[in-house]
């Protein structure tokens, strides 16, 4: 038997026969086969051969292309295009589904690219990209170290990759300029060395300078041009002026332009007089450490300088360095404490990957609606290529069309994004204080990236398509056409795609619905307080820049003043005629609450751990806020010296903690401790037993909470929760007013109507839920509108099969399962794994506390039969012009 002709690897027959097509693409395969078959017949070795073909081969290819597709281009681009816009027109049911899915996931998918680009962004400042943090990095927890003044003076003299070194800290301070009850600013202690390095140049007066850092010098302080307007209506002899800051008086040396409020948002700046003479190894304030690379060196060699430094301290100073790398990052990193190792993240990289996956998924399912399309127009195609035209030609006019979809709908998605990032930025995060550099506006990178995403979607969506909607034997398509009949297929791949965006869709749907519950639905029943009597403020005392150690004279003395402070601004407000009552703690009346898996006495093996938000009081706490004790006692200040002892820690507990961790049992007596306690660390013991306080506003259902009696001068700031009995937000000055006649360099900080707080944190709540929700919902209506092409196709592929089966007789839901059968398939294993996914979703969420008690199984059901009954409606429409089919016109006009 003869053996069989040599011929070249399969795969790149295929691939010459797909770009090497008519005539001339013959002639020049032919001749490469020929060549192949040479080689090999000169006793080549098969590796060698096949090289010599596959370089061949490309050659070839870019030597065609790169001659026709100029010429096919500059013939029919404007054509296409114009065609392109045509087709959008057309197709009222394609083309808003589709544009809304590109112009929704292209964007998304960028998102968290555009925010890693934001924040790695240099500083707006000439040559910002040479400005660079100067940090130390924890191998233990692989966090940022905060520098202390240690560090920046050994790094001021030592470094010799930067030009300069320079240090801040940003902090609120006082500034009374005749108003009483004014807010505190925004200010920093600055080194001056950091205004040469920033290339800034003042509005008015001189900026901070070596000799202001002195000790002893005069105070002296800079004020932003914001501040210089409204605080001093915008006096022209404010240079020179005194003004108190805190406790002192402060001699304006100058005035900063509004572009100007380095390091964060800042409004005023003084003199950095932090000396390590003053603080023992590693303690003091803790500091922003910068500089800006001299000429002609890299970020890399400084990197090497600064991590060869920490190594060799770490010599000399194991307990402290040996844990630490040193560290050279971009400045925004530096002030907003973020890990350098953010792009390799692995939860990062995840959540890229799936946004990827996601706009993926959408784009082949937009190329399903697009082949779907491309049936009805079989005709039109072979009727094109039976005159001459190219497939080639065909599939460049397709992936036109497709490409302005995509582009259309890209360029809509990005301006929808830049508003609604604007408008985020300028309405609900601009309270929080956003930092000045940074611009969160669209990048050109971003663009650009999204222009190409949208050219690789028109390639999944429209060329792919194309390919099969070409690939028929003309002569067959039209025959097929002629007999009203598709000559192409929905293959398993567009199985896969309606089904994968159904299951995604599903538990989106179902998770961003419990979200939106969460914030739409009324909990304040459940709070145990009216949020809107409420002012929630935070004093800080600025002198304790220190942990509090009793061993230390000095850091004793601020802890007594911090405690002293704290007492007395507690006791005026108490004896202020419009308050009816005020608490003091730490961690109060948060949005959410820190919370903490801890475990009874007694069930330590086998018992399962529960959550429960861990708060610090003041021990008259409860009394002056009027809050009963429910069972057992209040605190005393006996309560206080038991925590210095051995025995157990006093706690009270609320209901919900009761009802949930102790199981409604009588509480008092009982024991628990963290569950990543040691085995021999001190229990806490329940004394008292209070109701809901508004522990967790996002979900009181689970809002298990104890507290603990704080010992005086221990938290800084110290939260208070003032009820008043007007307006919360009017009695704020007054508060101010309160604080800086006890400590006038005490800051008071978000003071603000708890009920107005929680709304603003139910606003940023809201977008997360409802943008998941829009999302998941343009993936369903995909999926459907996928269900719905495929349905039309069934049916029109199918007409004289249905004709002849109405004519012998069969019954109606027969025909319905005829046209059905496929896409029930698919809706129903979509919505199996959905449902299964979902019920994950919710059971993750609520271990979490992220979601209010619901029923998993009845939510779970609840969507699937939603869900199920809109993709149903959207297969009603073919099944029923199925069911219209007349026997006889349809046998005729075959």
């Amino acid at each position: 038997m003869p053996s069989p002709e040599p011929r070249p690897p399969r795969l790149l027959v295929l691939l010459a026969g797909l770009l090497l097509s008519g005539d001339e693409g013959r002639l020049i395969r032919a001749e490469l086969e020929e060549s192949y078959v040479r080689d090999l017949q000169k006793r080549m070795p098969l590796r060698v051969a096949r090289g010599r073909y596959a370089r061949n081969l490309l050659g070839s290819i870019w030597s065609v292309w790169t001659a026709r597709l100029p010429r096919t281009l500059a013939r029919g681009l404007t054509l296409d295009a114009k065609l392109g816009l045509r087709m959008l027109a057309k197709q009222p049911l394609l083309t808003p589904v589709a544009m809304l899915a590109l112009g929704l996931g292209i964007p998304a998918s960028l998102a968290l690219h555009h925010g890693l680009g934001v924040l790695f962004s240099p500083l707006p400042v000439p040559e910002g990209e040479r400005l660079l943090g100067i940090r130390n990095h924890s191998l233990e927890t692989h966090d940022p170290v905060l520098s202390s003044v240690h560090d920046y003076a050994r790094w001021r003299e030592a470094l010799d990759a930067f030009e300069q070194v320079a240090a801040a800290r940003a902090y609120r301070v006082n500034l009374y300029a005749g108003e009483p009850g004014a807010p505190p600013l925004r200010g920093a202690e600055m080194s001056a060395s950091a205004f040469g390095l920033l290339r800034a140049t003042p509005l008015m007066g001189r900026m901070l300078v070596p000799a202001d850092e002195i000790p002893g010098a005069p105070d002296v302080v800079l004020l932003g041009q914001d501040v210089w307007r409204s605080r001093f209506a915008g006096d022209p002899a404010i240079v020179g002026r005194t003004v108190r800051v805190g406790r002192t008086e402060h001699t304006v040396v100058g005035v900063m332009p509004s572009s100007f409020r380095f390091p964060v948002d800042e409004d005023v700046w003084l003199p950095l007089r932090a000396s390590p003479l003053d603080h023992a190894e590693g303690e003091g304030p803790d500091l922003w450490v910068f500089g800006r690379l001299r000429d002609g060196v890299t970020a890399e060699r400084a990197a090497l300088e600064v991590a060869q430094m920490t190594e060799r301290l770490a010599i000399d100073d194991p307990d402290r360095y040996a844990r630490w790398i040193g560290q050279v990052v971009p400045m925004p990193l530096l002030l907003m404490g973020v890990d350098e190792f953010l792009r390799s993240d692995p939860d990062f990289l995840t959540m890229q990957s799936t946004m990827l996956l996601l706009l993926l998924i959408l784009c082949g399912n937009v190329g399903t609606l697009l082949l779907a399309r491309n049936t009805t127009r079989m005709g039109e195609l072979a009727i094109r290529t039976a005159l001459g035209a190219s497939r080639a030609r065909i599939v460049i006019q397709l992936f036109i069309e497709a490409l302005v979809l995509a582009l259309v709908a890209t360029g809509l998605g990005l301006i929808a994004a830049e508003a609604a990032i604007q408008w985020v930025f300028g309405n609900e995060l601009a309270p929080l204080g956003v930092p000045y550099w940074l611009d969160p506006g669209l990048r050109t990178d971003t663009v650009l990236l999204a222009l190409t995403l949208s050219v690789l979607a028109a390639v999944v969506a429209g060329v792919l398509p194309a390919f099969r909607a070409t690939g028929r034997d003309v002569h067959a398509t039209l025959q097929h056409w002629a007999a009203g009949r598709a000559s192409v297929r929905f293959g398993l791949g567009s199985s896969l795609l309606i089904v994968s965006e159904i299951v995604l869709s599903v538990g989106f749907i179902t998770l961003a619905g419990a979200m939106v519950r969460n914030v739409l639905h009324d909990s304040t029943a459940a709070l145990g307080l009216e949020p809107d009597r409420y002012l929630r403020a935070d004093v800080r005392v600025p002198a304790n820049d220190a942990t509090p150690d009793p061993e230390d004279p000095e850091t004793e003395a601020v802890r007594v003043r911090l405690a002293r402070t704290q007492q007395e601004v507690l006791r005026r407000l108490a004896e202020d005629e419009a308050v009816r009552g005020v608490g003091m703690g730490d961690d109060l009346a948060n949005y959410e609450p820190g919370r903490r898996s801890i475990v009874l006495e007694g069930s330590e093996s086998d018992g399962e751990p529960q959550d429960a938000a861990a708060l610090r009081v003041d021990v008259g706490f409860f009394r002056g806020l009027g809050r009963p004790i429910l069972a057992g006692r209040d605190f005393s200040a006996a309560d206080l010296e038991a925590l210095e002892g051995d025995g157990p820690a006093p706690v009270i507990v609320n209901t919900p903690f009761v009802d949930h961790v102790v199981g409604g049992r009588n509480a008092i007596g009982q024991r628990f401790r963290p569950r990543s306690a040691a085995r021999d660390a001190p229990w806490f013991e329940i004394v008292g037993v209070v109701g809901p306080f508004g522990t967790n506003p996002i979900n009181p259902d689970e809002a298990a909470a104890w507290y603990e009696p704080a010992v005086p001068g221990t938290s800084n700031p110290a939260r208070y929760l003032v009820e008043v009995a007007g307006d919360p937000a009017a009695f704020a000055p007054r508060l101010r007013e309160i604080v800086a006649a006890v400590d006038p360099e005490a800051t008071v900080d978000q003071a603000i109507a708890l009920g107005a707080s929680w709304e603003a944190d139910r606003s940023i709540w809201r977008w997360l839920s409802v943008l998941p929700l829009v999302l998941s919902g343009v993936a369903f209506l995909l999926a459907v509108s996928g269900l719905y092409a495929l349905m039309s196709f069934t049916v029109s592929q199918r007409t004289r099969e249905v004709a002849i089966r109405s004519a012998l007789g069969a019954r109606p839901w027969s025909i319905v399962a005829t046209i059905a059968r496929r896409a029930a398939l698919q809706l129903g294993i979509g919505l199996a794994l959905g449902g299964v996914w979902a019920w994950a979703l919710l059971r993750q969420e609520a271990d979490e506390a992220f979601v209010q008690s619901i029923s998993i199984p009845l939510t779970v059901a609840a969507t699937l039969v939603v869900t199920a009954l809109v993709g149903v409606v959207a297969c009603a429409s073919p099944t029923l012009r199925g069911l219209r089919i007349q026997p006889s016109e349809a046998l005729r006009e075959g």
